[in-house]
């Protein structure tokens, strides 16, 4: 499965992608796209958006693939919040 992280800073994407990573290990493929090094203006191919703001989501949405799933992310992931 194929996760991509949307944020507005890369170094904010890159640490959710190390969390994701250690509580997943090698069951998903991890892609980081961010607003400040302008990767957003094309087609997002993956099947999980983990998006950090509406905002974000309301530029990007007609680059996302009708079939993929979207979460707006509300609060850190961690690995603590995983085990419980």
């Amino acid at each position: 499965m194929k996760v991509t992280i949307v944020t507005n800073f890369k170094s904010v994407a890159e640490a959710h992608k190390e969390v994701l990573g250690s509580l997943f290990q090698d069951c998903l493929e991890i892609e980081t796209l961010s607003f400040d090094l302008d990767e957003l203006n094309q087609e997002i191919d993956a099947d999980v958006l983990l998006i950090s703001l509406y905002s974000i989501y309301v530029e990007i949405k007609k680059h996302i693939r009708e079939d993929a799933k979207v979460i707006i992310l509300g609060t850190t992931i961690t690995n603590e919040q995983y085990k419980k």
